[in-house]
């Protein structure tokens, strides 16, 4: 697995396939792993990228001002880089988010995205213990213990159908830095930044118990949404091949 190295540290990814380039940033308390469903399928048609961010997966732990940094981070990696699609899940559609302005990438996709502009709604009542459950958790826990299954349950991911895959997700992010970012993304106000040259698309798990209905962002960024059947907040496990074929039919069109 390839290694970016920064000041902050090093930054791993995952690159396959060839064509135009396309970034994929997961979510708090996983890693890029969380793209593998569908990961081989977005590389016979792009150069396909997916990044762990700090603190998670192999790469360093980050814990002072994540959001800041780890944008700054994304942004050397990818000065180099033409990028023609930048796609998010959860708090990596946040950091997407974020990167618009700079990165300035002509199509977006945003997978079940972290924040609430409009304030619509309050941030779930399970955000929080999340963040302590993380700041007292070990992070050599071993895959056998329950940390998984609780943070599992906080998430309203508990009926994913492959809880082995979960778990290894899950031990794969520093504590201390996915607390760091959970209270960011909780205690920080976050603005949607629209660029008219990018196309948008919108996904959302129909069962998503961690972030609601995302319709009224549809609407300010002019993007296409699409409700994902039997999904929660990880469609791209949950239903792959409906989630690929719809974010190709997007990219490719």
């Amino acid at each position: 697995m390839p290694i970016f190295k920064h000041d902050k540290g090093n930054l791993f990814y995952r690159r396959k396939g060839k064509g135009k380039t396309i970034i994929l940033l997961h979510g708090i308390l996983v890693s890029s792993r969380l793209f593998m469903p569908v990961f081989d399928n977005f590389a016979k048609h792009f150069d396909t990228i997916a990044i762990d961010l700090p603190g998670h997966g192999q790469s360093s732990p980050l814990t002072k001002e994540y959001l800041d940094n780890t944008e700054k981070i994304l942004e050397w990696f990818m000065q180099d880089l033409d990028v023609y699609a930048l796609i998010g899940q959860s708090m990596g559609g946040l950091l997407v988010n974020r990167l618009i302005g700079t990165i300035k990438p002509k199509k977006v996709i945003y997978i079940s995205i972290a924040f609430d502009p409009a304030k619509i709604f309050k941030i779930p009542a399970r955000f929080p213990a999340i963040s302590e459950f993380l700041f007292k958790a070990n992070k050599n826990i071993s895959k056998t213990s329950k940390l998984p299954v609780k943070i599992a349950s906080l998430l309203g991911v508990d009926k994913w159908k492959d809880t082995g895959f979960l778990a290894e997700q899950v031990l794969m992010a520093d504590p201390a830095s996915a607390s760091c970012a959970l209270n960011e993304i909780m205690h920080r106000n976050h603005v949607v930044n629209y660029r008219k040259e990018t196309e948008y698309l919108m996904i959302h798990g129909k069962n998503d118990k961690v972030v609601p209905n995302h319709s009224h962002i549809a609407d300010t960024l002019h993007a296409e949404y699409i409700h994902i059947p039997k999904a929660n907040h990880a469609a791209m496990i949950e239903q792959p091949i409906y989630v690929s074929d719809k974010i190709l039919q997007f990219l490719i069109s």
